[in-house]
Order: C-alpha cells, then structure tokens, then sequence
C-alpha cells in the first residue's frame, strides 16, 4: 500500500527535520496515514492528551522516527522523548518512508540480545573501509584463557602468538578488593584464575567474551604483574606502554561505561525505558488498517537527552577515570554497557542499541584518533597533543604517579604513526615545545601542590585541568621563539624509532634543554587569602623593558604593558645557594601561599596575532632560579602588546636549562 505524500509530509519527510504544530489536533484531522500515526502514537504513548495547548513535537528522521514532545513553558517533567520503528521482520517500506528497522531497548542488558547486538555490529564493521580488518593479530604478553568447554580459567602467557581476543576497559574502585595478579599469584593463576574470587565486572566481561565464541580477554589486573616491589615495577612499565596495541588489536573492548567500581558489574540497572507499544492507525474513513497492525509499527519511550550525552562522549562513570581515556581513543571497536543501552563505537561509525547513529559532539578522543589515521600529516600537531591533554586531564586518577603512564598508550601510538611526534619528554614533544610548554592550570579556584616525581616544566607535575595558552586561538599569523638546543646532552634511546618503555612511562631524564628569549621581571603577592584559598591570591608580573626603550617612552607618558599570570600552585618564597656560596631568593611552588616580591624569569614561548590586529599576544612561562644555573617553572604569562611597543618584550635567544 502506497499515497502520495500531502503537504505536511512534504515538509516533513523531505527536509527531514523538525515539524511543530501548533496542536496535535491538526495531524488527526489530515486525511494522510502518515500524519494520523504520528497523532496516534502520542496518543498511546504519553498521558499528554493532543487537546493540551502546551504540546509541540519535534521529529527527526533517520533509521527510525524520533519525536519529542514539550510544553511550552519549558517544565523538563512535561518533556517524553519515544522512537518509532519497524521489526525487522517487516519490510514494507513504502508506506512509512523515513521509518527504518529499529531495535527495542531491552530492560536486562545480559540476554540473548546483547549478543546479537555485538555479533552485529562486528559482522557490519567487516565492511566498513575506515575500520581495521578482523583478522588474527600478535597477541598480548599475557592474556585470560577461557575454557570453552568448562568454567574454568587460566593466564596463559601468549607472547610471539597470533590471534584474537576480547579486552575489557573499567573503573577499579577499592583497589585493595581488587584481584590482582603480582608476584605472589602468578603461578596459582597460570593454573587456575579462581571464578569466585573476580569481581562481577570481570565474570560479566568473561561472559560476554565466551558468548562471543573468543578464547582470550586482556584484563589489567589480571595481565599485568601488578605492584613495584621485587622487579615487579619493570613488568608494569612494559606493559604500559604497550596500551595502544593491546587495545588497537582487540577484536572487541569491552565497556563497562555505567559501573564506577569493578564489583556493581557489567549488566547494570538502566534507565527507565518503557515497553514498546504495537500503535494501531485507522485511515481516514475509519476502517483499522491490517496491515500495520500485523507488520508491528513500534513506538517505546526514551529517557530524555540520551543520545546527546552519548554523543559526547558521556557514557557514564568510565568518562570520569583517567587511564580509560587512551583505552576508550586506542580500542580499534568498543561497546559500551551504559544506563542507556549498548553503544557501539568503531572507526567509522556510532550507533545505539536502539539503532539511532550517533553524531559526535565537539572533540573527543575517538575523533581526534580517527582523523589522524584519515589524514596526511598535519600542520597542527601543536593543538592535537593540546586536545588529548585537556581532555585526559579532565579525568581522575587514583594515584598522581599514574599521570603520564595513563597517556603512555596514546604517546606511544604517536610515535609510531605519525611523523609529526618524534622525540618525547614527560609529556612534552620536542616538535611542538612552544605549545607544550605554554600549559595552564584550568581551574583556579582550587590547587594542589606540586609532585617532585615529575619536572616543573612538564603538565604531569600539577593535579589540575590544564589548557593551552599558544598559539591563541584566534591567531591567524604567529611565530614559535622557543626550541630545543641543538647542542644539549640527549640521551640515545629519546631518538630511536622504538625507544624503551619507560621513555612514555616514567621520566627518565627530568633536565629540560631549550633556547628562547628570556627577560627579567618581578612577581608580587602583597597579600595572602585565608587559608587555602587559591582563587583569591592576587598575584602581579611587571615587566622589566629594555632601558632604552623605557627611557624613550617614559617622555611620551606610555606605561609599560601588564602582562597576565598563571600561577601554577601556591608560592612562597625561599632561600637558595648559588655556585659561589651567596644565598639568593627564589620563588617556589608550595601548598599555601605568603606574601613577598621576588625577581623572577619570563621564557617567551611564541606570539601570535590575528591579520587586522595592532598587537600581539605573547605567551610563555614563568621562571624562578634553582641552584647549579637551573632554572623551574612556578606559571605562565600572557601579555597583549602593540606592534608600537614591543621594546616591553626584549631579551635575546640563549640557552636555558629548566628542571
């Protein structure tokens, strides 16, 4: 059975957007099987009645017809949110063009379905041309033996094979509940892994593994020999930094999105989805229409703003922990167990469980992943390494020492594939140093104190959020005026293609070699905030300019430039001996803060400046000196300057060693 399409349907099926009546009434009065089902289905869907004069809907379409419904007034509890679709047992496509085959949501994510749901969607990924073949791949050091034919469980060391294999990416929680294979299990697990022991994610992943017919599945805990004590810490570091294959040659990585600890499982309790409901339309003449009612048009309501937050990237407690950020931007395909439903992720596509695809908000770690595999090599591989570093350091670690192995994954794939990252330093790239360097605290109203493991000059040494002040964001002309020396001690292993582990792991050389202008200035803090009170410390930078050019403009009454101060933690004051035995005062990070002026160091970084401007944006980083010449980072400063006055900004290029 087929019609024409009337006006409305026009307007709704060709722009595929978004119709809003004025009531409902207006569709159930048209003489169009189309719109009377729309009509219909709010009818049996929701309490909203299509007499209330507070009713808009709102239709996209795609796979399947999605329509909301809101008041006018804006109330979120008067807001129902359904998809409407065909089984896919019904093809009749003509009559409802735009209302493809779609899934219901079921209530209990650990049956039958979700397996068919995976099987799927690896069958349909077979095929895309963006995505990694499904073929054997080299195996991880260690992986979890699953004895198809019984319960029972193994580590098997499977270094040098081929195959494929499951992995599972989760939040710990209580790690000391956690099972754990170290120096003590190693051998009892290479017998037997026992089943009671694991925790329910963990015997979930298992589960959903063996139903997939696979042998293997790489769980950290269980991979790993955890724990630095006894050489133990060699094991971790190696297999740290083998992240990116691991994950980017599993088959299949296993989400356990919505648990925020590895004992509340995979199959978590989801959201409130109501039953599909059968909708039955009568035609205008008011006989029942048979055919759709054996053919099972389904309408099934939805939580409200699911599939933005999915789109996001927000799949639930997951998104919060930091080392699931490379496996999430790593996995070659990945589902997701959320509150909401499966989620499917590969290379080339994104859909829900329900079968809407999913359209990436903004920029996430699987985007930023895909358009570097996609694309040459890029000019701004500056803002790229910025991107992951925002992103990840939005996310929480348990332990602060885990801050640069948590990335190692990523830092390694980089290097492997990409020409544009070579040599790598505690987070840092020798390519894009002038953007690295250039970091920020991005929440200033709360700050800890610095860790000594990590480099002053590196990101990893703070507990914040950083962004990225260079280049500005509106910069269309700009230039980079620090570098690495040339002439600086390097260690061999930084060049080579494959370097050690522990050269993305840990920081093996914390001396960082640079040549870039640098200037004097003085720091002031005239008062400290009560307590800790990081946001209220009132922190001024003035420049000391080239005399000649002071004197110069100190006639004319020109005021030298106030540049910006991005303090990386609380600083105080302190005493330092210098090579000749005199003690001089330098600034310091520290956990509360105390008044005082001291002279300090401007290292510019780069400017930037948009085409029509008169002035440039300087950034850079501030310095305080450390004995034995050495310099290190207590923040960063920005300064606008017009192009009539960069005298401000003086100092000529020299070496510099930051620590």
């Amino acid at each position: 059975m087929t019609s024409t399409l009337c006006p409305v349907c026009m307007q709704l099926f060709s722009k595929g957007i978004r119709f809003v009546p004025s009531s409902l009434v207006e569709l159930a009065g048209l003489r169009c099987l189309r719109c009377r089902a729309i009509h219909a289905i709010v009818e049996d869907t929701t309490e909203l009645r299509s007499d209330d004069p507070l009713l808009g809907v709102h239709i996209e379409l795609g796979r399947m017809m999605y329509v909301d419904l809101y008041s006018s007034d804006g109330q979120m509890n008067r807001c129902h949110s359904f998809h409407v679709f065909r089984t896919r047992e019904d093809e009749t496509v003509d009559i409802f063009p735009g209302i493809g085959v779609g899934r219901a949501v079921a209530g209990n994510a650990g049956d039958q379905t979700t397996i068919d749901f995976i099987k799927d969607r690896l069958l349909e990924c077979s095929r895309h041309s963006k995505c990694e073949k499904q073929r054997d791949r080299p195996l991880p050091t260690r992986l979890v033996r699953i004895h198809q034919d019984s319960s029972s469980l193994s580590l098997a060391e499977t270094a040098g094979q081929s195959g494929r294999y499951a992995a599972l990416s989760y939040c710990w929680g209580d790690t000391a509940q956690m099972v754990k294979t170290d120096h003590s299990t190693l051998e009892l697990h290479k017998r037997e892994i026992p089943w009671g022991k694991l925790p329910k994610t963990i015997q979930d992943a298992i589960d959903v593994t063996r139903a997939l017919g696979l042998e293997y599945i790489w769980v950290d805990a269980l991979c790993i020999i955890q724990g630095s004590q006894d050489g133990n810490k060699g094991d971790w570091e190696t297999e740290a930094a083998k992240m990116a294959d691991y994950y980017s040659n599993a088959l299949v990585t296993i989400g356990a999105s919505s648990a925020a600890s590895a004992d509340q499982g995979i199959f978590t309790p989801r959201e409130e989805w109501h039953a599909p409901k059968r909708v039955e339309i009568s035609d205008w003449d008011g006989r029942s229409w048979e055919g759709l009612q054996q053919k099972q048009l389904l309408a099934q309501e939805r939580p409200t703003g699911d599939l933005m937050r999915l789109g996001r990237g927000d799949t639930g407690p997951i998104s919060a922990r930091g080392w699931t950020f490379q496996e999430n931007s790593l996995a070659s395909r990945m589902i997701h167990f959320t509150s909401l439903g499966l989620m499917w992720e590969c290379r080339q596509h994104m859909t829900t469980e329900n079968g809407h695809t999913l359209v990436q908000e903004g920029v996430t770690t699987t985007s930023i992943i895909r358009n570097l595999q996609a694309n040459p090599p890029i000019d701004d591989a500056g803002d790229t390494w910025a991107n992951f570093v925002l992103l990840y350091t939005a996310r929480t670690l348990r332990y602060h020492s885990d801050r640069l192995a948590a990335i190692a994954g990523i830092a390694s794939w980089l290097k492997q594939h990409r020409p544009e990252f070579r040599r790598y330093q505690a987070g840092l790239w020798e390519d894009t140093i002038a953007n690295d360097l250039s970091w920020i605290v991005f929440d200033s109203k709360s700050s800890h104190p610095a860790f000594s493991e990590f480099p002053s000059w590196s990101w990893t040494s703070v507990n914040e959020r950083v962004c990225f002040l260079f280049p500005p964001s509106s910069s269309v002309v700009g230039e980079k005026l620090c570098h690495m020396d040339a002439n600086a001690p390097t260690k061999s292993s930084s060049n080579v293609p494959h370097p050690r582990p522990s050269e993305f792991v840990s920081v093996t050389q914390h001396e960082l070699y640079l040549r870039a202008p640098m200037q004097r200035a003085y720091l002031e803090l005239a008062h400290s905030a009560a307590g800790s009170d990081f946001e209220r410390l009132d922190f001024k930078l003035s420049l000391f300019a080239d005399p000649r050019v002071v004197g110069a403009v100190g006639a004319t009454g020109v005021q030298p430039p106030t540049p910006r101060f991005f303090p990386d933690s609380h600083l105080r004051l302190t005493e330092i001996v210098e090579f000749d035995g005199s003690r001089i005062e330098a600034v310091r990070r520290s956990e509360i803060s105390s008044p005082f002026c001291a002279e300090v160091f401007l290292l510019w970084c780069g400017w930037g400046k948009p085409g029509d401007s008169n002035a440039r944006s300087y950034t850079g980083v501030v310095l305080s000196k450390v004995a034995n010449g050495r310099y290190a980072r207590v923040g960063a400063v920005s300064c606008s300057i017009p192009l009539d006055q960069e005298g401000f900004i003086c100092g000529s290029c020299e070496s510099v060693v930051l620590v």
